[in-house]
């Protein structure tokens, strides 16, 4: 083979398993969810919702008005959701007040969670406005961010 051709299908390949590992290096990492700042006291919740084939991860707090509107309607999104085989679990945050935060995961036993390490949850998650809703599926691959669950979660009630 004449040495000018083996040159250039040598360099041809280095390109091409250059951009392979390239596009391999930086591929979108699959995020999961990491519950290792909420309360390790009970974890039931998370466990229920890790058990099915897809969660919803609502992030509320107990002064958000939409957060208890949404609340109110827990019987009826609880029903859809179980139809469909989906864990639903609520992580309490965004409060000062760790008190507010204890009454309001009180109030939505059994399906609550506390993010008690100063709002870990909510900081490694990226939310910023509540509810906030993350579905995963259930290895806790984030399907639906902050930014898609909600509308992602209305597609699922329907």
């Amino acid at each position: 083979m004449d040495p000018m051709v083996k040159l250039i299908i040598n360099i041809a390949v280095i390109v091409i398993l250059g951009l392979v590992g390239y596009k391999l290096a930086t591929r979108p990492k699959v995020a999961r969810v990491d519950f290792n700042s909420v309360s390790q006291e009970n974890l039931a919740p998370v466990e229920a919702c890790r058990a099915k084939q897809t969660c919803v991860i609502a992030y509320v707090a107990p002064w958000c008005g939409a957060c208890h509107q949404f609340i109110s309607q827990l019987p009826l999104v609880k029903e859809r959701l179980t139809a469909k085989d989906v864990g639903l679990v609520f992580v309490v945050g965004a409060e000062d007040d760790m008190q507010k935060k204890v009454d309001f995961v009180d109030r939505l036993k059994p399906l609550a969670v506390l993010d008690s390490s100063g709002d870990g949850f909510r900081r490694g998650h990226k939310i910023d406005f509540f509810p906030s809703f993350i579905i995963t599926d259930g290895d806790g691959a984030v399907i639906a961010d902050p930014r898609t669950g909600r509308t992602k979660l209305m597609e699922m009630m329907n």
